[in-house]
């Protein structure tokens, strides 16, 4: 059945289109002078947060099975049809996105339009698969908790977000994976990967109409569903400090320190990226230099800042010898809490602002990364994206801004502290 497409809203550049087809899915375009190829991405608005307690990991466990095989194609035949043509396919996994992706040479990006659509809308789940795959994710699972850092990462985020999905790891656990079904796997895509919210995004040497086209032939058999996905049950408020600890078979302590920060939308979201900027990211950082390079005590250490669509978060990981654990992590803190007690000199301040524009613009260099951009942008907040405007908007945010904000995260609010440690050292979290 033929479709005709209705363009809902169009930038006021050419190179950034958007248009909404009939059956509720948006495809949002972005042609980049110069490139020989092609990003296509169909993101979808569901992740690791919106799942039922009981069906932990099953985002991620239909990320993986839509590969075995579609109502349209065998597994075999949906890695062959990019790869015999120069291209890939591949997906991810969030708390709150699953992405479905490839990469094609201009001549072949219908192709890709269709098998990341045809993965989303009719994958078959063939019973013999779940078992097998179920093997692949138990694997997966094994490999994270083999890595320490991961393991500390995933405690930190079940002590920062207890009892919510947000808090739950993206792989779930070997019991929840090991207990779905063929027909738990059917229902959770028929409440989630609704057109209404997925929007398909390409970038490179794209032409909007040509998009428009190949994506309204791979929806075309899709109906508009009229159903609202499941609710997204709204994050806690952390209430308390929380300190936990995990044993491991490992040499080296990890630990990471945090506090609840800010939702994606938060109009002081520019502050918060210099905050982490200076505190943590690259060798000019005040944790590089002042932990990292004044005491030798560790490796590796950073800062990190997490958004979701209500909340959000800003931590801090470091390795070293479980020795100096008691001494460094009030230093740690110190270090995080000196923005709070100090506006960063103007010079400073511009050097932050420098980076951490430069770091945003080289990143959408990558015609993978822009996408995964413009998908995200135009999931949450239905408009077309400005990268100019988000460098300005860092460029706009006041030393006294970022000092303020230091002070709301970091003066008298609960936090969070894990510590993986050497099993002999260590207690078992009590999470």
């Amino acid at each position: 059945m033929h479709h005709r497409t209705r363009t809902s809203s169009t930038s006021a550049t050419p190179d950034l289109q958007h248009t909404r087809l009939p059956c509720g899915a948006r495809v949002v375009t972005e042609h980049v002078p110069g490139a020989r190829s092609v990003a296509i991405g169909l993101m979808i608005d569901t992740g690791s947060r919106d799942e039922p307690v009981e069906r932990s990991g099953i985002s991620h466990f239909v990320e993986h099975m839509v590969f075995k095989g579609t109502h349209r194609r065998r597994a075999h035949h949906i890695a062959q049809r990019m790869e015999a043509v120069g291209g890939y396919l591949n997906a991810f996994t969030e708390k709150e996105v699953t992405c479905y992706y490839g990469r094609a040479l201009p001549e072949h990006a219908a192709r890709a339009i269709d098998a990341v659509v045809d993965l989303a809308l009719r994958p078959s789940f063939p019973v013999n698969e779940v078992a097998r795959e179920q093997g692949v994710v138990f694997e997966e699972l094994k490999l994270y908790d083999d890595t320490p850092e991961e393991a500390a990462l995933d405690l930190y985020d079940r002590a920062m977000y207890p009892g919510h999905g947000l808090g739950r790891p993206v792989l779930g656990s070997a019991e929840t994976v090991g207990a779905l079904t063929q027909e738990a796997l059917h229902a959770f895509v028929a409440a989630h990967y609704v057109p209404e919210r997925m929007v398909l995004a390409a970038v490179g040497a794209v032409d909007h109409a040509q998009v428009c086209r190949a994506a309204t032939r791979a929806f075309a058999d899709a109906d508009r569903a009229t159903a609202e996905a499941p609710s997204r049950e709204e994050a806690p408020a952390l209430t308390q400090t929380r300190r936990e600890v995990l044993p491991r078979p490992v040499q080296q302590a990890h630990v990471v320190l945090g506090v609840r920060a800010l939702a994606m939308d938060d109009e002081r979201r520019h502050a918060l990226t210099l905050l982490h900027t200076a505190l943590g990211a690259g060798m000019s950082s005040r944790l590089n230099r002042q932990i990292r390079e004044m005491t030798g005590a560790c490796y590796a250490i950073y800062s990190f800042a997490n958004a979701y669509t209500d909340t959000g978060d800003l931590g801090v990981y470091a390795g070293m010898d479980p020795m100096r654990l008691d001494r460094m992590i009030p230093r740690i803190w110190r270090e995080m809490t000196w923005f709070a007690s100090h506006a960063m000199p103007a010079r400073v301040l511009q050097r932050v602002k420098n980076q951490a524009r430069g770091e945003w613009l080289l990143g959408l260099e990558s015609l993978s990364n822009r996408m995964v951009y413009i998908a995200r942008h135009m999931l949450y907040h239905g408009d077309l994206p400005s990268a100019t405007a988000e460098a300005d908007g860092l460029q706009a945010v006041s030393a006294e801004a970022v000092q303020t904000l230091a002070q709301e995260l970091f003066m008298d609010q609960p936090s969070v502290e894990v510590r993986v440690l050497p099993a002999d050292d260590a207690q078992p979290a009590a999470i």
